[in-house]
């Protein structure tokens, strides 16, 4: 039992957003708006990047895959904290609700070359 609870905790540890990425969470929920009790966190995933639930309260980041691409995080954050404020996708030029994110053949993260709406 004791193995498997240290496993756990360092598994916890190693997968966490850094103290960076935390800091511009907080900023981005501040400055874009998101609404009250909303959640973003920390979370491995399976097929894509970032998710917010259908419940519009949790956001899930995957944040290790955004480690070395902080201004595609930031684009990422401000598309899903839209989704917590009530929005859906759409093909608005400009528009962070139109924002996709671009990866390699390889499923990393390529960085953006500016931030969408600062």
């Amino acid at each position: 039992m004791l193995r498997t609870l240290t496993i756990l905790v360092i598994t916890a540890i190693a997968g966490a957003m850094t103290r960076d990425q935390a800091q511009v969470t907080r900023d981005s929920m501040f400055q874009y708006g998101a609404p009250q009790f909303s959640t973003i966190v920390d979370g491995v995933q399976s097929g894509t990047y970032a998710f917010t639930d259908a419940d519009r309260h949790h956001t899930y980041i995957d944040y290790k895959r955004f480690a070395a691409t902080p201004m595609s995080l930031r684009n990422v954050i401000r598309h899903e904290i839209d989704h917590l404020r009530g929005r859906d996708h759409n093909s608005v030029p400009g528009d962070p609700m139109s924002y996709r994110l671009t990866v390699d053949p390889a499923g990393n993260v390529v960085e953006d070359a500016a931030i969408w709406a600062p």
